[in-house]
């Protein structure tokens, strides 16, 4: 594993990671990630961690035509949370809260649309909720 120093970097801002790796035949395989920088609160250092957010839960999952996917969560305390939608090739498609929650049980609702109000098309979807210094993600299958 290899860690950076990211100093420098502005809050509030999103950042694509793009790493590059090449195996024994040359040939070249890259990954790009998503990441936010969320004022106070440091990046997260990895996905799936537990800590101040417990698991992250989609139902119904697949979404068909029409219906709404329920978002569920609990938090430790009060504290920032962002939770975004991603398609398979990490760009973001919906921006679905940025800002404080209570602590407890929480519940958010994702129709299906991108931020410009359009349905996305078919297919496997990345939700990212960030709160504090917990990173969880769970997938949402749309079929259309």
């Amino acid at each position: 594993m290899r860690v950076w120093n990211l100093s420098g970097l502005e809050s509030d801002a999103e950042y694509v990671i793009r790493v590059a790796a090449k195996d024994e035949w040359d040939n070249i395989s890259t990954l790009s990630a998503p990441v936010t920088l969320f004022t106070g609160t440091p990046m997260p250092t990895g996905v799936g961690e537990t800590g101040d957010a417990e698991k992250l839960y989609a139902t119904p999952n697949p979404l068909g035509w029409g219906g709404s996917t329920a978002l569920s969560f609990s938090l430790d305390r009060e504290e920032p949370l962002g939770v975004r939608v991603f398609d398979a090739s990490g760009r973001l498609v919906r921006d679905l809260y940025r800002g404080r929650a209570p602590a407890g049980k929480q519940t958010l609702w994702w129709n299906g649309d991108d931020d410009t109000g359009h349905r996305v098309a078919s297919g496997v979807y990345h939700v990212v909720l960030v709160a504090g210094q917990s990173q969880q993600t769970t997938k949402v299958v749309i079929r259309r």
